[in-house]
């Protein structure tokens, strides 16, 4: 009867404990693309670059955290001044679109490589067609996926 016992409890030590493991490995994380182009996971912010968090909750898209704009020396007036250099405005407003257009830029190299990827290493495709059906898509068109990727990477990942 005490083997049954330990039996039956070892069972349910088996079932647990791979779901406490992967329980653990679905923590929150950071994501972020560095100067070289290498994505980078991690469970603190980098403080270097613009990351995405990424949790059970908030799995996709980035959460918009606002960062402190620091006018520079130039762009503040003396005191008892009220002038603005709209000049200063435009340059940090054009510096703002450029990050932007940056971030969106690596996030259109990764998407990319990714699609790249899997077309190089998927025989079949499968895609949901405009009436809500499924079908494998033909070689013509695995082909024209394949270019339209190779021009994405080519648009995005190389530095200007």
């Amino acid at each position: 009867m005490s083997r049954i016992i330990g039996i039956i409890v070892a069972f349910f030590l088996i079932l647990y404990l791979p779901s406490e493991t992967i329980n653990a490995a679905e923590d929150a994380y950071y994501t972020w693309v560095d100067e070289s182009g290498v994505t980078n996971f991690a469970q603190q912010d980098s403080k270097e670059f613009e990351s995405t968090y990424v949790s059970k909750t908030q799995r996709f898209g980035p959460i918009r955290r606002p960062r402190p704009r620091t006018p520079s020396p130039e762009a503040t007036p003396p005191s008892g001044q009220q002038e603005v250099d709209p000049e200063i405005d435009i340059q940090n407003e054009r510096a703002d679109i450029e990050e932007q257009i940056a971030r969106i830029r690596a996030s259109n190299c990764e998407i990319g490589k990714r699609n790249l990827a899997k077309l190089e290493v998927y025989a079949r495709i499968r895609v949901q067609g405009d009436d809500g059906e499924e079908r494998v898509i033909s070689e013509e068109e695995k082909q024209a996926l394949t270019t339209k990727a190779r021009n994405t990477i080519t648009e995005n990942c190389v530095s200007s």
